[in-house]
């Protein structure tokens, strides 16, 4: 598979379908639970997939999201920001928040680039990736 970025083509190595994002790692207003994170993701078990994937433990990586992706998100989240179900911390702020990020996603480039990087410092077999929680692509 081939992907364009900024006019230049690439060829796509390899994909990790699935990476579960835990409260923790949500922005306060989403949050069900009462923690407030540390914007940390578990990425999982230090092993050589996750070194084929990332590279090597100290990893800091250029990653990207495509504005449709985000867009087609919000879309398909919608009647849970206008009507929520679950209990979030900002329940009657959803609404709002929809419109806002909307119009946030709307402002920014079609590729949001920003740097990932290995949360190397934390001792055990367990391996954790972040962002500058300073970029607004990251932040995004």
């Amino acid at each position: 598979m081939k992907i364009t970025l900024n006019k230049k083509e690439y060829i796509v190595l390899d994909t990790i379908e699935k990476i579960t994002i835990p409260d923790c790692f949500v922005v306060r207003q989403n949050k069900i639970g009462t923690g407030n994170g540390e914007a940390k993701l578990y990425l999982g078990q230090d092993n050589q997939t996750l070194h084929n994937f990332f590279g090597q433990r100290g990893f800091i990586i250029k990653a990207f999201v495509y504005k449709k992706d985000l867009k087609q998100y919000l879309v398909e989240t919608k009647a849970e920001y206008l009507k929520a179900e679950q209990n979030y911390a900002a329940k009657d702020e959803m609404p709002l928040l929809w419109q806002t990020r909307m119009n946030l996603v709307e402002s920014m480039p079609e590729v949001i680039e920003f740097e990932f990087f290995d949360q190397k410092h934390i001792i055990g077999p367990r391996v954790y990736g972040k962002g500058d929680p300073k970029d607004k692509n990251f932040k995004l």
